[in-house]
């Protein structure tokens, strides 16, 4: 069986997904599921940071646009929390107000609107940067 979506053989692991937009935080995990990958979803900050105070993920896409917490201080946050995490933030906005965090080379921008072969492009960057 070839995979999904080049480049998702090499993703594995379990995929937190930070999105206050239920339908893409559902297509993002459906997408992450058809590649072989689970992915747990939260709609808002403070939920997401308990999870990952009590599971170890192998990654994150956080939404920059987040409710009572940005996702770039989500990502912050989460850094201090495992330094080794891959972080994307998905964003709408200009991506040169995030170049502080992209010196981090675990941290990548993903520019909203963005399809399927981007995300998985973006994840497999992200892998191979902590093998």
């Amino acid at each position: 069986m070839s995979e999904p979506y080049p480049g998702s053989a090499e993703v594995k692991g379990h995929v937190l997904i930070v999105e206050d937009e239920a339908v893409v935080g559902i297509f993002l995990r459906i997408v992450l599921a058809e590649a072989g990958i689970h992915a747990t979803v939260f709609h808002s900050a403070q939920p997401a940071l308990e999870a990952a105070r009590a599971v170890v993920f192998s990654a994150a896409i956080v939404d920059v646009g987040l409710p009572g917490m940005p996702g770039d201080e989500l990502a912050r946050q989460l850094r201090v929390l495992h330094p080794r995490l891959p972080i994307i933030l998905a964003t709408g906005y200009d991506m040169n107000a995030f170049a502080p965090m992209l010196r981090d080379q675990l941290v990548r921008v993903l520019e909203k609107p963005f399809d399927e072969p981007q995300l998985f492009e973006q994840l497999r960057a992200l892998h191979q940067t902590t093998v």
